[in-house]
């Protein structure tokens, strides 16, 4: 009865929320020249990146686990997409946090059956959240499934392992490992060519962020394959250059903040300067990161 009503609730949702002319200018429009691409990773998951988000599809006989489901325009496509790879149906969807890029195609695909499944953090930040004009900026529904430690199932040829960490990027962040392929999918915890974005109004902070990626470093081997939302595939050695930087960053910052330094002066001070030739090409600039390190370290005292 509850699925029943959310469907109902969705389709009201999608119907009033925007006139059918200006949806289709608004929505569908700047989407359908996005390429989505899907490519083999290892043994039966394959890597798909759409409009916003990087995603991983695991296929198996009861059909297809999906990490993460892009925004609310790319449902229909992704799911179209697989059907003609003839990989299957998505009958379930993880999500690794709360954010648009990761759950806006839940609609679609729980309005096709699948179960959405998410850290019970994530699905309590997705039942508030509004946007600056206090209507709902969020998916009508809602994961089935929620979990505080870590959820584990068989999925295909894998042992699957959900694991809610942090906070870090945001306060509900979920890993999903899949073993033994040896490949973890991170979310927004790590981009292999830039500076992390932390949602400090999610509950992210880069001390967590620190805490959660070394603690996962130690897990890896040489083969671990690691996925990110955003960016180039990473592994260990990447993973752990990553941490140097974030570790050596934050130290320097706490340095400035102690010494009385305001956030603008430490945001303009270049203390990344040396290590923006690896990570100043991403999508985050340096400028961006000190500022939140600064807020993050006055907050914190530490």
């Amino acid at each position: 009865m509850v699925r029943a009503t959310t469907l109902v609730a969705l389709a009201l949702a999608t119907a009033l929320a925007v006139p059918p002319a200006a949806r289709a200018q608004t929505s569908a429009a700047p989407r359908d020249s996005v390429r989505l691409v899907l490519q083999s990773l290892r043994g039966e998951l394959q890597l798909l990146r759409g409009a916003s988000a990087t995603m991983l599809v695991a296929p198996s006989r009861e059909g297809v686990l999906l990490i993460d489901a892009d925004d609310a325009t790319m449902g229909p496509r992704i799911d179209t997409l697989l059907a003609s790879r003839r990989i299957g149906r998505v009958r379930r969807v993880a999500y690794t946090h709360h954010h648009r890029e990761q759950v806006g195609g839940g609609d679609w695909f729980y309005a096709q059956g699948a179960e959405l499944v998410s850290s019970l953090r994530t699905r309590e930040r997705l039942s508030k959240r509004r946007d600056d004009t206090g209507r709902l900026d969020l998916p009508a529904a809602l994961p089935d499934r929620t979990f505080t430690t870590p959820y584990r199932f068989r999925w295909g040829a894998n042992e699957v392992e959900l694991r809610p960490v942090g906070p870090a990027h945001t306060d509900g962040d979920v890993v999903a490992w899949f073993r033994p392929a040896n490949v973890v999918h991170v979310g927004d915890l790590f981009r292999a060519d830039g500076y992390p974005m932390i949602d400090v109004e999610g509950g992210g902070n880069v001390a967590g962020l620190i805490a959660t990626l070394t603690a996962l470093a130690g897990e890896m081997d040489d083969r671990t394959i690691v996925v990110a939302s955003r960016g180039p595939l990473g592994d260990r050695r990447v993973v752990r250059e990553y941490l140097t930087m974030l570790a050596a960053v934050r130290a320097r910052v706490l340095v400035q903040v102690r010494a009385g330094r305001s956030e603008n002066e430490v945001a303009t001070s270049g203390l990344t300067g040396d290590f923006e030739p690896r990570w100043g090409r991403g999508t985050v600039r340096a400028e961006q990161f000190l500022r939140q390190l600064a807020r993050e370290v006055t907050l914190l005292g530490r």
